[in-house]
């Protein structure tokens, strides 16, 4: 700071903390907590200590820097909305990010089912979450949306089992979900088991990942529909804070978004939120082998919306994340993308590198043997040398 450089100004009690702070922040050497103590401190000072001088033209220029140093420890909020197909792998790429399951994922069905927000707890040491339901009209709404899906020509509602290929599977799976039959929605706005919560918020604590899991899981993983009592339909938002969490630590907030088509509004409205207007970047994951379609970015985003980003100049906000590489098979990519002439010189040297690696670990083993020849023999002198002594000792004691 320029007015550290001046040298008629003496290096006052105040003067040395903020020296030290500014040198400190800008080599990054400690941590921000400190900093941050550290200028409360020299605040009371000014406040207690040094109140007669408040009006020293020093003092307020202290004061001045005192607060843009402030401005400089507070990290400005980064919001990654995180999208993608079913099934693409986002709560896993989340929880190998976040260093800690909590989300949960599965290898054969969609797991998450509503926005999750993940922070770092500043507050405490444990796992907390809110879960936000919808409210009470959000969800009659979507419900009788849901049950038009599957009312019949004849005004009957469609109570068996439907066709998973049929349009209306989604909403037969979702009220099956909540209410374990589907009925006339005067019959089933009678079963509160699971609506009870509809406009409220349930706040989950724990100590341990695997316990908060549990309980977190309880609220936002999709099962099996026709178990009943599953809350995820009507779950609205989820913000989980997780204690010493390194992703999050520099006030970074990661949300999973299930979609932005939703067919409950709430969840959509709350979706698109975060990608018009909250989101500082956008993380599309796709499986690895469908990541070279086009396509995949305009399905996912919708045109729109990604026009939006290009006319606002933001269009670099956009990362693409591939998943699944471990399903990759090389000779298949190399045969579909035609790259047998640019990999030929490559397998040429792989091949090589193959063989000298086969010489070296010949080496090493006829080395290892060497060794242990060496070593025996070793043991052998030492018995020996240890034999002499002994016979040497006997014939000076007789």
């Amino acid at each position: 700071m320029d007015i550290y450089n001046r040298t008629e100004l003496a290096r006052t009690k105040a003067h040395e903390p903020m020296y030290s702070i500014d040198n400190d922040v800008s080599r990054s050497c400690l941590p921000l907590h400190s900093c941050r103590s550290l200028l409360v401190d020299i605040k009371d000072m000014f406040n207690m200590e040094y109140a007669a001088l408040s009006t020293d033209a020093r003092v307020q220029a202290w004061r001045k820097e005192l607060t843009d140093i402030e401005k400089k420890l507070i990290f400005p909020k980064t919001v990654i909305a995180v999208v993608g197909e079913t099934g693409a792998g986002k709560s896993s790429l989340l929880n190998a990010l976040l260093d800690c399951s909590v989300l949960p994922t599965s290898g054969i069905r969609a797991c998450t089912a509503a926005v999750v927000e993940v922070v770092q707890n500043t507050d405490s040491s444990f796992f907390e979450a809110d879960i936000e339901f919808l409210q009470t009209k959000e969800w009659f709404d979507e419900l009788e949306v849901l049950l038009k899906d599957l009312t019949a020509l004849d005004g009957t509602i469609k109570k068996g089992v439907l066709n998973p290929d049929s349009d209306a599977y989604a909403s037969y799976c979702k009220v099956l979900a909540v209410y374990g039959r589907v009925e006339p929605l005067p019959v089933l706005t009678r079963i509160t088991t699971v609506t009870h919560w509809l406009g409220k918020v349930n706040v989950l604590k724990s100590d341990n990942a695997e316990d908060f899991r549990r309980q977190v899981e309880t609220f936002i993983e999709t099962q099996d529909p026709g178990s009943g009592g599953q809350y995820w339909p009507i779950v609205k938002h989820v913000r989980l804070r997780l204690p010493h969490c390194d992703v999050c630590s520099s006030g970074a907030a990661l949300v999973d978004l299930p979609g932005v088509r939703d067919s409950n509004a709430a969840r959509d409205r709350i979706a698109k939120e975060y990608l018009k207007n909250c989101c500082t970047a956008v993380w599309v994951v796709n499986s690895i082998p469908r990541a070279i379609d086009r396509k995949m970015a305009n399905d996912l985003l919708g045109e729109s919306f990604h026009r939006q980003l290009v006319m606002d100049g933001q269009s670099g906000s956009i990362a693409f994340i591939c998943t699944k590489t471990d399903i990759l098979n090389s000779s298949e990519i190399i045969r579909s993308l035609k790259l047998d002439k640019e990999t030929k010189e490559l397998k040429t040297e792989i091949k090589a590198l193959e063989t000298e690696k086969a010489d070296l670990d010949l080496s090493v083993a006829n080395r290892n043997l060497e060794h242990k020849r060496l070593q025996g023999t070793i043991k052998e002198l030492e018995t020996d040398v240890i034999e002499s002594q002994q016979q040497e000792a006997i014939q000076k004691g007789q």
